[in-house]
């Protein structure tokens, strides 16, 4: 038997005296001689949890799943409970008198098992406060190991140093074994269920070095297995595989055929004594516990034995073969949901299949073992043919190939033998379809390729470990998948012709040169594919996705199990169906017209346009798509360069809005975005691109409808519009947005305004500056309001309370104040006049400067002479003197309220 073994963890520690593997996660749950349980991820190699539970050893631990629990005995005789989630210690039972050997929950109901060297074997009830329902006393030594029957929950076996293996019922009122098993010259250590088949199996190991086979219902010892030097610790059936496996204090854990009872393999890991060992259902993975660590292997491949032909499905297991038809599955199919399959038993094979292969035609398949084969016809199941081979491959019809040693291909014609071949290498593996392809890792890794006619070399290619070869139907692509890639070829058939044609079909070991094009390489390790009509290439990957090829483009099609395997193709339902190890079978909707649609797609030059012939014929197949799956295709072909089409073709507004964009049609964009009341990321990603080509009045149409108040300030600053910096003003104050609206009305010089903003906004200490600053008529009412503000605060200094008496230019800046709204009110020079008055002003300063005149640097730029310059092209005014320092610092009330004159201007 072919039995390839990866070691998956090895977590060195002190002794470990129990392993259990979790059924679904990847975990094993360790108990340690040093009073300590954990729990370590095999795949990550790290410890997921751990508890200290006591100061003596513990014997045994497991889990509780449908609690979330850890079940552990210790040799203080405690059974402790544990929430391996939350940590939380749950029960503490001082359960026996003396060791607790082993532990077990019962999976239906709330029981707990445990046994003792106290000759006992207890059971308690989790849901009545773990109270002791029943206590069994027929053994008289001390109670080793209990494991449930998995083929029947009431009843358990025990296995005791008093040489015997007794059969008890679960039951809170028995309190003896039903019968026991005897044969063993000494006492008996552990004790293993058979899970598959419908055989009565028990296996028991013991301090003779014997380990025995037995059925339960006769009470016979069916064989007994020799080759182990010391007292046998730990036995197991694979619940999976047709092994037992056995452990022994000699430090061999020995693998054995449980059909043939011959001895396939022995591990020695030199880690010392193992002490357990556990399978587990639905895996290839086994723990085993050594004195110096912890060991998680891999027997075999995971990989389903099951093959599918139009609709049909057979699979393999344990020896049994069984059929179903998937095309008889009605009603409505739900993407991902599982198909209960109605399989019918075919019968039992005559070797244990590694690998099954349906026959092109459907007629026949193939199972293949580790050195031979069988095939079956499909409905009557008769054999048909049989004999040695590694492997087996199929041609056209009845036509398959099969490799029997390292260098031998035989070919058969209607399962007759019709020629042998012999490589110049060392062949490793065969694959089917157009061509033969046989691997080898010895010689410089590659594949060559033959012909099945004449077995000539058509090409060798040099590739590292090729996992697998996938042809589609018309042979015209082959996949060959690696270590973490594949590869995609087209097949040049007529070049390979011509070329046998000229060279008398001897093409060398190398073959032809251009007998395949390279189309492309991809970073995906592929778990299993499948080519579909359509040239469309479907495969599952290790990262859990469902994906299909198209020429060279990768589609994503949906997220899966990482353990899912393609099954096949029904045209008739439009779905790809996956199974998994546990023959768990779903399907997902993918469309011939769509895979069609998508060719077409692929086949059309790129910068092709709706303008163009060729967009006829590629619109017809797309018409042929249904409604819901054409933006789907729409956004294929975006992706395939076609953005033109894929905007006429997509019915997804988002989608043709992102089109338009992207094709800079800037008026259909904003067409699509009035469409939509919630359009106002749409409408300012429009008016940021009209900004952009110039198209100021529709950047700022979409600006307005979008409320998009920052780019509005922009564009209207920059183009001098006053009225529309007003307009802003005015709806950011509406939605207190006053940072906008401060800017706006300070740039139109509307000082009032801005007050009024800053109170709105609770800004009074920056009201009150802005007030000294450019409005000191505010500047009392609205120190009133500070003082009133801070009035119920201490800290805040009292010379807030009232203005300074320094403040002696207040009156005068007041009347300035009332003088210059005039000037304010004047209009104001417009972005094109602006050059030429700074260019003016800047001269009359410089011959200021130059004259002596520094005190006029002083004086506001702005004035209304660059109005009057620019208005009228006329020399400004000579300036006012300035105030003089020796006038009086504060006008009476009555001299404040007359208007001022023009000797106090100056």
């Amino acid at each position: 038997m072919k039995l390839e073994i990866k070691k998956k963890l090895l977590n060195r520690s002190e002794r470990v005296k129990s392993v259990e593997l979790h059924p679904t996660l990847p975990w094993v749950l360790i108990g340690l001689y040093t009073g300590h349980v954990a729990i370590f991820d095999y795949n990550t190699q790290s410890c997921v949890k751990q508890f200290e539970i006591s100061k003596e050893p513990v014997r045994c631990a497991r889990f509780i799943l449908r609690k979330e629990w850890i079940v552990a005995g210790t040799d203080d005789n405690n059974m402790l409970i544990y929430n391996y989630n939350t940590s939380e210690r749950i029960k503490s039972i001082s359960a026996h008198s003396d060791y607790i050997r082993s532990v077990l929950a019962h999976p239906t109901h709330p029981y707990v098992l445990s046994c003792s060297d106290d000759l006992t074997i207890k059971v308690w009830n989790w849901e009545k406060n773990w109270q002791e329902v029943n206590t069994y006393q027929d053994h008289e030594h001390f109670v080793m190991q209990i494991v449930l029957n998995p083929k029947d929950s009431n009843t358990f076996a025990s296995a005791s140093l008093d040489k015997t293996v007794k059969i008890w019922t679960v039951s809170t009122t028995t309190k003896t074994a039903n019968y026991s098993l005897l044969g063993h010259k000494a006492g008996v250590n552990c004790i293993d269920y058979c899970h598959t088949g419908d055989k009565s199996y028990l296996l028991s190991g013991g301090d003779d070095s014997a380990v025995k086979l037995w059925d339960y219902q006769t009470k016979q010892c069916l064989y007994t297995f020799e080759g182990h030097d010391d007292n046998i610790s730990a036995v197991a059936f694979h619940p999976e595989l047709p092994i037992l496996i056995s452990a022994a204090e000699d430090g061999k854990v020995n693998i054995w055929n449980s059909i043939t009872y011959e001895k396939e393999d022995d591990l020695n890991y030199g880690l010392d004594r193992p002490w357990a060992i556990h399978a587990v259902k639905n895996s290839n993975y086994v723990a085993i516990a050594y004195d110096e660590a912890t060991v998680v292997i891999k027997i075999g491949k995971e990989t389903p034995i099951v093959s599918f032909n139009n609709g049909r499905v057979v699979w393999a297991q344990q020896g049994e073969v069984q059929l179903a038809n998937l095309k008889s599955i009605k009603g409505d199919l739900g993407d991902g949901d599982e198909i209960d399959a109605k399989f019918k038993d075919l019968g039992n094979s005559e070797i244990f299949a590694q690998d099954i292969k349906f026959a092109p035609n459907g007629k026949y398949f193939a199972l293949i073992g580790d050195s031979d084969y069988v095939i079956y016809s499909t409905f009557k199941f008769n054999n048909s043919g049989f004999g040695n081979a590694q492997g087996l491959v199929w041609g056209q019809d009845n036509d398959y190939a099969v490799l029997t040693d390292h260098n031998s291909i035989k070919l058969f014609k209607n399962f007759v033998e019709d020629q042998t071949y012999k490589t110049t290498f060392k062949a490793d593996s065969i694959f089917g379809g157009k061509l033969i392809g046989v691997s080898t890792k010895r010689e410089g890794s590659s594949i060559s390729f033959f012909d099945w006619e004449s077995f000539t070399c058509i090409r060798k290619i040099d590739v590292e470990s090729p996992k697998n070869v996938y042809w589609s139907s018309s042979g015209e692509h082959v996949v060959i998948c690696l270590e973490g890639c594949f590869y995609v070829l087209k097949y040049n058939e007529e070049i390979v012709r011509e070329a046998l044609k000229n060279n008398s079909g001897d093409l060398g070991e190398e073959g032809v040169e251009d007998a395949f094009t390279f189309i492309g390489d991809f970073n995906e390790e592929i778990i299993s594919g499948e080519w579909i009509p359509g040239e469309a290439f479907v495969f599952t990957t290790t990262k859990g996705k469902l994906n299909y090829l198209i020429g060279n483009k990768i589609m994503n099609h949906a997220l899966i199990d990482k353990k899912m395997f393609v099954l096949g193709y029904v045209p008739q339902k439009n779905r790809i169906f996956l199974v998994n190890k546990t023959l768990k079978i779903t399907s997902y909707e993918l469309l011939t017209s769509v895979i069609e649609a998508q060719q077409a797609i692929v086949k059309t030059k790129e910068g092709t346009t709706t303008a163009d012939p060729e967009y006829e014929h590629l619109k017809s197949v797309i018409d042929e798509v249904p409604e819901n799956h054409i933006s789907k295709i729409a956004k294929f072909l975006e992706s395939m360069n076609h953005k033109e089409i894929a905007y006429h073709v997509t019915i997804d507004e988002e989608h043709k809005f992102d089109l338009a964009i992207s094709l800079n049609k800037i008026r259909d964009a904003h067409k699509i975005a009035l469409k939509d009341s919630h359009n106002e990321e749409k409408l300012r990603k429009i008016g940021d691109i009209s900004l952009k080509v110039g198209d100021f009045n529709l950047a700022e149409e979409c600006y307005r409808a979008s409320n998009d108040f920052n780019s509005l300030l922009l564009l209207y600053s920059s183009l001098g519009d006053e009225e529309g910096m007003d307009y802003v003003a005015t709806k950011a104050l509406e939605q207190k947005k006053y940072n906008i609206a401060y800017q706006c009305y300070f740039g139109i010089g509307n000082p009032e305004k801005c007050y009024e903003v800053l109170l709105a906004a609770d800004k009074i200490p920056e009201a009150a500056m802005f007030a000294r600053a450019y409005i000191p008529s505010k500047l009392f009412s609205v120190m009133e309001i500070w003082k009133k503000k801070v009035e119920d605060k201490p800290y805040v200094p009292t010379s807030l309370s009232d203005i300074p008496d320094n403040l002696t230019t207040i009156d005068l800046a007041i009347r300035i104040e009332g003088a210059l709204k005039e000037y304010y009110s004047q209009e104001k020079p417009s972005a094109a006049q602006y050059d030429a008055a700074f260019n003016r002003h800047f001269q009359e300063i410089s011959q200021q400067v130059e004259t002596g005149v520094e005190n006029e640097l002083s004086k506001p730029l702005f004035l209304a002479n660059e109005v009057n310059i620019v208005e009228n092209n006329e020399p400004a005014p000579e300036d006012p003197s300035p105030i003089s320092p020796e006038e009086p610092a504060l006008a009476s009330p009555e001299e404040s309220a007359a208007e001022p004159t023009e000797e106090d201007l100056q």
